[in-house]
């Protein structure tokens, strides 16, 4: 192996050239691909939590919704048997 496979030149705007070891510049290479893959997989995450939010919202518009038709339904009862006693009542000779 050549000695000048070892190092890569990195040329930045501040300075004319620095030299670093290539495993260096291969290690960030791959530390950014970790970070790349992790974000992409937070972002699944996020969208996938994003919908299961959005299917119990679902649900518990559905479960109040039951539960009104329930109370109206069990109030209508109420006031049918209420009247039901006020006419039985009328009935009564005492």
């Amino acid at each position: 192996m050549l000695q000048e496979d070892l190092y890569e030149i990195k040329m930045s705007p501040c300075c004319k050239g620095e030299v670093q070891p290539a495993s260096a510049t291969s290690g960030a290479h791959q530390a950014s691909i970790l970070v790349q893959t992790n974000i992409q997989v937070a972002q699944s995450q996020v969208e996938e939590a994003r919908k299961l939010s959005a299917e119990a919202d679902k649900k518990l518009a559905e479960t109040k919704v039951e539960e009104i038709q329930r109370m109206a339904e069990y109030n209508a009862f109420l006031e049918g048997s209420e009247e039901h006693e006020v006419h039985e009542a009328y009935l009564r000779e005492d």
